[in-house]
């Protein structure tokens, strides 16, 4: 499969996933903040949370970029030419493989907490990149998650 076939978005377009990256950012700010001081743990996923951070912040810059190369060919009122197919296609490459490569260090670590899960579930639904890897490490999360199996079944003693 040639780039410029690879570099058009696929799949539905996610809502606005800037919140999401702030929030995101600001948990892994605090993490950071917290295991600087002695007495203080850091937050149990804020690799995690950068790592999802990393792959959503490049989800929506391939949505801009694709953006940008329509309007472009709008304003201008001709098509692209093979030489801006080829810029942008590359500028896709590149976006796409940072979110891959993030997407497989998330991929790798396990969520301890709710945050962590939830950064998970952002990246799968609305990544631009392949996410089975994650995907299977979201489903282990939440079947080790004891906090969600005494939600489900409150009545099983040790879940």
């Amino acid at each position: 499969m040639s780039r410029r076939a690879a570099a058009r978005p696929a799949g539905p377009v996610p809502p606005d996933l800037q919140p999401a990256i702030v929030r995101l950012r600001q948990l892994a700010a605090q993490a950071a903040e917290a295991g600087t001081v002695a007495e203080a743990a850091p937050h149990p996923d804020a690799e995690l949370l950068l790592a999802c951070g990393q792959v959503l912040m490049r989800t929506r810059l391939l949505q801009q970029l694709w953006r940008d190369a329509y309007a472009d060919a709008a304003t201008t009122s001709r098509p692209l030419t093979p030489a801006e197919i080829e810029a942008w296609a590359d500028m896709d490459c590149l976006h796409r493989e940072q979110a891959r490569l993030a997407s497989r260090r998330a991929g790798k670590l396990p969520a301890a907490t709710g945050a962590g899960i939830y950064a998970k579930a952002l990246c799968v639904a609305y990544s631009a990149t392949s996410t089975s890897g994650l995907a299977k490490s979201l489903a282990q999360d939440l079947m080790r998650n004891a906090a969600l199996r005494r939600c489900l079944w409150p009545a099983a003693d040790g879940g």
